[in-house]
């Protein structure tokens, strides 16, 4: 699944000790990308290839992500990515943090949001099929 995927690229990105290596632009950067290839994934209106602003005005369609969290970060990681800011390790770490938060969050919204949808079709397909229903359809 999308979100077995993210997983393991979190942990690979881990796994390369990106941080105590002194790279924790790169290491934030990459958890950030694992974030936004994963929602890309499962939410269609967040392009993996739409900018920040853009990402910002499509969240506002959308319950599943916690869009302000996931601004900050990308936002963020602009800025190391096109200003060429520095991170301390600990911001670095924070934001590889709120990635993973981010996706796990998002892929339970999505788990329950399906999961309402579920049980709301299997009580409309009941409803329909129920003697009460038919009664009142007959007497309509």
């Amino acid at each position: 699944t999308a979100l077995q995927l993210a997983q393991r690229e979190f942990a690979r990105i881990a796994a390369e000790r990106l941080v105590e290596s002194g790279e924790t632009e790169r290491y934030a950067v990459e958890m950030v990308g694992v974030a936004r290839t994963y929602l890309a994934t499962v939410v269609p209106l967040l392009a993996r290839s739409a900018t920040t602003r853009e990402l910002a005005a499509a969240l506002h369609r959308t319950s599943a992500v916690p869009g302000d969290r996931l601004i900050s970060i990308l936002d963020e990681t602009d800025l190391l990515k096109f200003a060429r800011e520095r991170s301390s390790v600990e911001r670095a770490v924070a934001i590889g943090t709120e990635a993973r938060r981010i996706v796990n969050e998002t892929a339970a919204a999505l788990a329950a949001a399906s999961a309402a949808a579920s049980a709301a079709a299997v009580s409309a397909a009941a409803a329909a099929r129920s003697p009460t229903s038919n009664a009142r359809a007959d007497a309509a």
